[in-house]
């Protein structure tokens, strides 16, 4: 909906503009944007505000998939190194646990695109077991059903926790712990990519 809402806008304003309607040059000025939105008391000239851009305040996304799964493949990653060659064993199982909440926008569980993979926990996880990474590749539609992956997806258990006090605010309460049998644990609680977990060079 986000993007068909901002592809629909562009689309309008290019037939208004094909059809001669115009637009001051300076939309911070008179009658502009902060006139339209800024209130009864005006806010700063934006050329008088200086702005300075910390890039350790920034989280950087590093997989192309739902955010919130995140902390899930890279606990995936990190039990990985802990496996003897990074290989499975036949008969472990995965369990995952995972913060209150988190679940909510990883409702599918059988992926059939690649667009419902980016929203799967089981798919997210198991790709980067098996593989030891996740990329632009294992979200293309044939890439859900590989059936490698399709195996140790029905090796994984998510539990989400059950609430305890109040809401959470945000999405980045909590830890995601995820065992192999008794062979590999990891826990993560901070995002690969934010300021508490910074991505390397």
């Amino acid at each position: 909906v986000q993007a068909g809402n901002a592809a629909a806008a562009a689309v309008r304003a290019a037939l208004l503009a094909e059809r001669g309607v115009t637009g001051d040059d300076d939309i911070f000025g008179p009658r502009g944007y902060f006139a339209l939105y800024g209130g009864p008391v005006p806010g700063e000239d934006p050329a008088s505000v200086a702005v300075e851009i910390d890039m350790r305040s920034l989280s950087r996304k590093l997989y192309p998939c739902c955010y919130i799964t995140h902390r899930l493949i890279a606990a995936a990653l990190d039990a990985r190194r802990q496996l003897p060659g990074g290989v499975m064993p036949a008969f472990a199982r995965i369990d995952v646990r995972v913060p209150y909440g988190m679940m909510r926008p990883l409702h599918v569980t059988d992926p059939r695109s690649g667009l419902e993979g980016k929203f799967c926990a089981a798919y997210t996880i198991a790709t980067a077991l098996h593989q030891g990474s996740v990329g632009l590749a294992d979200f293309d539609d044939t890439a859900v059903s590989r059936p490698a992956i399709r195996a140790l997806m029905e090796k994984i258990t998510v539990t989400e926790e059950e609430l305890k006090g109040e809401m959470p605010i945000g999405i980045d309460h909590g830890a995601v712990v995820l065992e192999i049998g008794s062979v590999a644990k990891a826990t993560v609680t901070a995002y690969p990519g934010s300021p508490s977990r910074p991505a390397s060079e």
